[in-house]
């Protein structure tokens, strides 16, 4: 026998597709979602006038979906096994319900088209074929009562349980003269089933009293149900949709946005990005605001915010702190959030023409969770830069990294997070936000918006990223990290881990504090430190204190052994761990490639300055320490990491045990020592893995 093919794959999965409907619809019990697919202009037409056809097909969509959850997401877990749940839909086409309803991960349900000539028929038809089936008992139920629970689904199944006389009915008064839920059980026969919504003057408020009436004259028990519920179907009602569901006609018709925009030393950049997302908006009758999170910038990032933020409206461009790392960033960025919709933005992407316009009728689509742009690259000339010196080849490279990135986020719903993010702030905090990992937090975010639907993306122009990294690195370097990257994530390497040892001097600070310990802690910002400190603290330290400066200067390195000498008396152990330069715009110069010599503004006095940072200020600490460790037999420990391969706090508590037990070296994790006979061996070839790591 051959092996499958692609066929053969596609024919399985069809296989098991029919498994599982066939699994659903023989159980005991059927609950029937009778509904019209939520297409604008088609749905709830009595609304259209208030929200517009789009807000009105939305709330249409919105009560639905809950219904369905109240349904298959909450009552069939009560009753598993016993209960199926199907949704009959009048309106759109099978394709069209299977992308709402099929992707998600949470409902157990299946569906079917409304078949008959009016509604009466439509739902004798329904209960007919559930009766066929083997269900014992049915429960259909509209999708216009906002307020419908598991509770009341369920009381409506145990009335039919319950139920002395054969022919038994319950139903579900509405406030309107109507109702929104009728069950009966099998023994009803189909010939009084076709008879029994027949001749109802469907609309009216008196549907409730002839439908009761036709059930008694067919012999038929009925039992109304304790809650009687307001259905939605008029512009009168929607302070009871507001009321259940939490969302505001506003919303519905002109939504407000809040853009989100994580930085860290972006001031290049975040003019560019805050413009985009202010300029671009589509619709004066919606609202948008800029949430800018820094991460502790040094490069002047604060300062170009909130200059421009004076260029527009006061409080639409807010400017907030927070700890280092894109997904604690955006997640704080939402604290401070007043729209109805977000969208994250990268700081050195540019959203396109009309955005609002387009993610809104994206996010409108039945069945999507979240959506993203499409992905493409800066225009080189339009970032100021002259791009004639490209080569053929490097332009290739990107034509086909937007090529494939486009692939990736259409075919497979793997958009990244260079192409703006963007959904209800209600489905955001549903999934509790992006994962704080160090290092793939979009990709976690895409995973978790998955299992509630689809990951759409946007049609029209693309959101616009710079290549700096790939005109940096390089291509393939670039590719290859990213796909070893993923390949240990989903071998279940933690993100954490993949990040590297990034803040591994905070690291250390929290692991000497949940030991209890007396702490003093230095860096270049005074926010961040404010934060260290405070959390040390709360961690256990006994007490905790911190030094703001800088230090490649010989004045901050005697301020710090100074004030240790004041606060402690003592020293136990002096843990130098800091690395870089004072002058970070030239230091990202040197990184980039540019040679000292090609650029006047790198002169002497930035090497000068990093030697002093990386060099001087270890043998300048050491030396003002010293008398302090002699007097208390104290310990230096020097942090030096190459490439790191594990947590970072786990490492930071090995080099604190290292310290502590008076170890020449410690290697973390133990296989990486072998790495450091490079450094005997062959030197220049580690310098050349430190410099292709930086």
């Amino acid at each position: 026998m051959a092996p499958p093919g692609p066929m053969g794959t596609c024919t399985s999965k069809v296989a098991a597709v029919l498994n599982i409907k066939r699994r659903l619809r023989y159980r005991r019990h059927r609950l029937i979602v009778f509904t019209r697919y939520p297409s604008p202009g088609s749905t709830k037409s009595r609304l259209i006038s208030v929200l517009g056809e789009q807000g009105a097909a939305l709330a249409q969509l919105y009560m639905t979906n809950k219904t369905i959850w109240e349904a298959a997401g909450q009552l069939q877990k009560r009753r598993p096994d016993d209960i199926s749940v199907e949704v009959r839909y009048t309106g759109g086409t099978a394709d069209d319900l299977r992308y709402w309803l099929g992707f998600r991960r949470d409902l157990d349900t299946w569906w079917s088209v409304q078949e008959g000539k009016d509604l009466g028929h439509k739902m004798a038809k329904s209960f007919n074929d559930a009766f066929m089936d083997g269900a014992e008992s049915v429960v259909l139920v509209g999708t216009d009562i906002p307020a419908i629970t598991a509770d009341v689904l369920e009381e409506a199944f145990q009335t039919l349980e319950s139920a002395q006389e054969e022919d038994t009915c319950v139903i579900g008064p509405a406030k309107d003269g109507g109702y929104y839920l009728i069950g009966l059980n099998r023994h009803t026969r189909t010939w009084v089933v076709d008879d029994l919504f027949q001749d109802i003057a469907w609309g009216t408020d008196s549907v409730l009293q002839q439908q009761i009436q036709a059930a008694e004259q067919r012999g038929i028990h009925c039992s109304l149900l304790p809650y009687r519920l307001q259905d939605v179907d008029t512009k009168d009602d929607l302070d009871e949709f507001e009321l259940r569901t939490g969302i505001s006609r506003q919303e519905l018709s002109a939504p407000s946005w809040t853009v989100i925009i994580p930085v860290l030393n972006e001031a290049k950049n975040v003019k560019s990005a805050i413009d985009s997302a202010m300029q671009t908006a589509s619709s004066t009758s919606s609202h948008t605001e800029v949430v800018v999170c820094d991460g502790g910038s040094t490069d002047g990032t604060p300062d170009v915010v909130k200059s421009v933020a004076q260029l527009y409206p006061e409080g639409t461009v807010k400017f907030v702190s927070s700890p280092k790392g894109r997904g604690v960033q955006m997640n704080t960025g939402v604290q401070h959030a007043t729209g109805d919709y977000l969208l994250f933005l990268h700081a050195d992407t540019c959203l396109p023409s009309s955005w609002q316009r387009v993610a809104f009728r994206t996010l409108c689509k039945p069945g999507v969770s979240m959506g993203a742009f499409r992905f493409g690259l800066k225009d080189k000339s339009a970032e100021g830069s002259d791009n004639s010196s490209d080569s053929w080849w490097f332009e290739l490279q990107m034509r086909f990294l937007v090529w494939n990135a486009n692939l990736k986020s259409t075919q497979f719903e793997l958009p990244y997070g260079d192409q703006a993010f963007f959904m209800t702030t209600r489905q955001f905090l549903e999934v509790g936000g992006f994962p704080e990992f160090l290092l793939l937090e979009d990709v976690k975010m895409v995973a978790l918006m998955k299992r509630h639907g689809h990951v759409a993306i946007a049609e029209g122009d693309p959101a616009l990223t710079s290549d700096r990294k790939w005109r940096q690195h390089g291509y393939f370097q670039v590719t290859a990290r990213n796909i070893l990257v993923m390949l240990a994530s989903k071998l279940g390497v933690h993100p954490d881990t993949l990040a590297g040892c990034s803040g591994i001097g905070e690291q250390m600070a929290y692991q000497y504090a949940r030991l209890g310990a007396k702490i003093l802690i230095t860096a270049r910002r005074e926010n961040r430190l404010k934060e260290v400190v405070a959390k040390a603290k709360s961690l256990g330290a006994q007490e905790a204190h911190y030094v703001a400066g800088d230090m490649g200067k010989a004045e901050d390195c005697e301020r710090t052994i100074q004030r240790a000498r004041e606060k402690f008396g003592r020293l136990d152990y002096l843990v130098l761990n800091h690395v870089g330069s004072s002058r970070p715009k030239l230091q990202e110069k040197l990184l980039s490639g540019t040679a000292w010599d090609q650029d006047p503004d790198i002169d002497t006095d930035y090497f000068v300055d990093f030697l002093n940072v990386n060099l001087v200020s270890y043998v300048r600490l050491a030396s003002l320490a010293l008398p302090l460790l002699k007097e208390s037999s104290g310990r230096i420990v020097n942090e030096n990491i190459v490439k790191s391969a594990a947590p970072v706090d786990e490492a930071a508590m090995a080099i604190v045990r290292g310290g502590a037990t008076r170890a020449r070296e410690v290697y973390y994790p133990s296989y990486t020592w072998p790495i450091t006979l490079l450094r005997a061996l062959l030197p220049q070839v580690l310098d050349n893995i430190v410099i292709n790591n930086t």
